[in-house]
């Protein structure tokens, strides 16, 4: 090419460089924004399995299975039991689940033992009231049959 048909055409050059950049930092951008929380089991379950998802922070990942307990929880009957089904047969998720219930029992043995002798029995009063909420126990203390883990 001739050097002198280029001299005035220096945007030839400049207008894709800029194009190319600017997409390069919105495809950045959005890689690294968080994923909204999802409103729906199959939404929480598509979003556990996303590349984005496994990108987050250990603290961002656990926000998002907690919603996904949540949403979980909050469902009944035959639609309950598939979602588990769903989330049993995925073993990334389960392992996800696996760690982020580990993560929160080590929270609560740290929060136990950091505690006063008063506030010890608050605390196990606490997680008495909450498994007899759950199932896990009978009001008279024995644990209950009809709840299997």
């Amino acid at each position: 090419m001739n050097p002198r048909r280029l001299r005035g055409k220096w945007w030839l050059v400049l207008v894709p460089v800029a194009m190319a950049t600017a997409v390069l930092g919105g495809y950045c951008t959005w890689l690294q924004t968080p994923l909204p929380l999802p409103e729906t089991v199959d939404e929480a379950i598509w979003t556990v399995q996303s590349s984005r998802y496994q990108r987050l922070p250990e603290y961002r990942k656990h926000e998002y299975l907690f919603h996904m307990r949540g949403l979980i929880q909050t469902m009944s009957g035959q639609a309950r039991e598939q979602a588990l089904e769903t989330v049993r047969a995925d073993p990334e998720i389960r392992e996800a689940l696996g760690t982020m219930r580990h993560n929160v029992m080590m929270d609560h043995v740290m929060a136990y033992t950091r505690s006063t002798p008063a506030e010890r029995l608050q605390i196990l009063d606490k997680m008495i009231d909450r498994m007899k909420q759950q199932g896990w126990m009978r009001p008279n203390g024995s644990q209950s049959q009809v709840h299997q883990p």
